[in-house]
Formats: structure tokens, sequence, C-alpha cells
């Protein structure tokens, strides 16, 4: 089914991840492999039924709890997904992704102080978390932070990948920040960004 799904064979692959069903269904991948597939194809409740089951089978696997987390997430249900994000934050402490994800719900609940805090928690674990950076940039500037916010923007800009969207983000995060630090200084992104290289 995997090679199937690679190939951009959708269909034959779901069929042969519900055949792999049938024939052994005390097996928590084809479930696994269901999900993502439907996730992939932005069937958030189907996956999210897939990875239940996949779960239920294999309780404490980091990798099915995360995908349940983000369905959740998807869904708009952030209750369950705060619980599994945390849940799966427990079973690998040392992965960024989970605080990340923690801190992006405190960030739309409007909890600027704990969104920072699970980005920086992030940062610490993988220091290059570009997703971490931004959201920690974000955070600080609706606490009104701005040269801490301004600083780790200026770190992403420095870290991202020429031409990527993240690089855009924090180009023009830095403009903002910097104008709102002195308004009639800089006219442009050009000019904010000229005095920080």
């Amino acid at each position: 089914g995997n090679e199937l799904r690679r190939n951009g064979l959708v269909n034959r692959a779901k069929e042969k991840y519900l055949e792999c069903q049938r024939l052994d269904p005390d097996r928590y991948e084809p479930y696994l492999a269901l999900g993502e597939l439907y996730a992939d194809s932005g069937l958030n409740l189907p996956a999210l039924s897939a990875f239940e089951k996949a779960c239920k089978l294999k309780p404490n696997n980091y990798e099915i709890i995360m995908n349940i987390g983000r369905m959740h997430q998807k869904l708009g249900k952030m209750h369950y997904a705060k619980e599994f994000f945390a849940q799966a934050e427990a079973l690998k402490y040392n992965e960024a992704e989970p605080k990340y994800y923690l801190g992006l719900i405190a960030y739309e609940s409007k909890e600027f102080d704990s969104a920072e805090s699970y980005a920086l928690d992030a940062l610490r674990v993988n220091p290059n978390y570009h997703k971490a950076m931004a959201l920690c940039g974000l955070a600080r500037i609706r606490l009104n932070r701005l040269k801490p916010a301004r600083d780790i923007y200026e770190s992403l800009y420095a870290k991202a990948p020429n031409g990527s969207s993240i690089k855009n983000h924090a180009r023009q995060k830095i403009w903002e920040i910097t104008k709102r630090m002195a308004p009639a200084q800089y006219h442009s992104v050009e000019d904010a960004v000229e005095v920080q290289e």
C-alpha cells in the first residue's frame, strides 16, 4: 500500500490498506497508513477515525497520538487536540513538535505568555525549528515585546532558506516591528532589513 501511495495511486493504496485490515485486524499499521492517506486528502473525519482505531491497537504510539492531535486541531476541537499533544509531549519530551502545537493552541486561545513559553521550549529542543521561531515572534508581538520579537525574527530570517515563505514572513515582520519601534525612521522593508544586515 505504501508504495502505491508514493506512486500516486491513492485508490489502490486505500484498497490495499483495507485488505490488510481484513487479513490482520490486530495490526495498527494499516489503520495508521489509511489515516495518513485520508489526512493527505483533507478527509479529516475519516483520518481521525482510522487514527483512533490504530490507537486502540497501539495506545502509546507517539506518531499516532500526534496525528490524532492534528486531526482534532484541524476539526477545531482544541480541547481534545491539546490533550493529545500533551500526551505526545509526555511520551517524547525531547521532541519539539508537540511543544510547538501546544504553543499554537495557546496562541489561538490568546494565551500569549504560554504560547511564547511553549515556542521557547520547542526551540530548546530544536534551535532551528522555523515554525516555533515564528510562533515565538508572533506571541512576543502580541505581548508588545517588540525588541525580543525582532531578535527572533532576525534569527529566523538568517536561518530560513532563500525564497521560502517563512523567510518572507520573517522579513515582513522585521519591517512591521521596526516600523512600530521607530515609525518615521523606515519607509520600506528594504530600509528596515538593510539596517539589520
